[in-house]
């Protein structure tokens, strides 16, 4: 993400998504794909030998460190942020894993199709089709840019 400000990319994205509808949707909908994203790295398997040296690992936290790393070239506030975020987003999976009566992946993927729904019908409410370049760049921001919203409520910069 190199070459722009977070308050540009910000921009890009709110110009991007001006209706209030879509917007009240990605309030709802980014922080449910986020956990489901990360309970869907949670689901991956480990290997048996890596499970016997490092009985702790689980593929979320190497997307968690990779997410982290991608946000810190932005801001490291909303890094900072969005890693507490992760971090209690990690401990629900954990009590999901243990409690649920399903497995993990399986409950992020219908919660994943479910807020995916949501996503496309804010672009539809705008009458826009999704574009990969400019909405993927939106999806990836999308977490860091409800944040800092949080962040300029609250009087934290970021």
């Amino acid at each position: 993400m190199p070459g722009k400000s977070a308050d540009r990319w910000f921009a890009a994205c709110d110009a991007a998504h001006p209706h209030a509808a879509n917007r009240w949707l990605r309030w709802s909908c980014v922080p449910v794909i986020f956990f489901a994203l990360l309970g869907l790295a949670w689901a991956i398997p480990v290997s048996a030998a890596w499970e016997a040296r490092l009985p702790w690992f689980n593929w979320s936290l190497v997307a968690i460190a990779l997410a982290c790393g991608g946000y810190a070239c932005l801001s490291r506030p909303l890094a900072v942020g969005l890693l507490a975020g992760m971090a209690a987003g990690h401990a629900v999976l954990l009590q999901l894993e243990f409690y649920a009566p399903w497995p993990v992946g399986q409950i992020c993927l219908v919660l994943l199709v479910a807020a995916g729904i949501g996503w496309c019908v804010g672009h539809r409410i705008e009458g826009r089709k999704w574009s990969w370049r400019a909405d993927g760049i939106c999806l990836l921001l999308a977490p860091a840019w409800l944040l800092s919203r949080v962040y300029r409520r609250v009087g934290l910069p970021y």
